[in-house]
């Protein structure tokens, strides 16, 4: 099998694979119809639009077209797929340890 075979198939799985190893927090509409931002351990808090969404900093920007399109070369596109790859593996494991260490702090705190 040639490398960019093996490229692609590394960006398909890493696509498929690690958003469903992470759980995420999820945005609701409780009974009373108010949005509420639920996390996977079950609490929630209100969701403030206003405010951004919360604790959480949001930047809003434009992006003009550039004059010149610039052409993507096949290495400029494989080492695109491997920093993506990279960068996927590094927050799959730092989501695991905050999960792990939040699991160890419930027990400690249950217990």
């Amino acid at each position: 099998m040639n490398t960019r075979k093996l490229y692609l198939i590394a960006l398909l799985m890493s696509g498929i694979l690690f958003p469903n190893m992470i759980s995420a927090q999820e945005i609701r509409k409780n009974e009373n119809g108010e949005t509420i931002i639920v996390s996977p351990d079950g609490t929630w808090r209100y969701f403030n639009k206003e405010a951004g969404g919360g604790n959480y900093p949001v930047y809003t920007g434009n992006v003009s077209p550039m004059d010149n399109p610039v052409l993507l070369t096949e290495e400029d596109a494989r080492k695109i797929a491997n920093r993506r790859a990279l960068l996927a593996k590094e927050a799959n494991s730092l989501a695991h340890s905050r999960a792990e260490k939040a699991a160890e702090q419930r027990t400690k705190l249950e217990g």
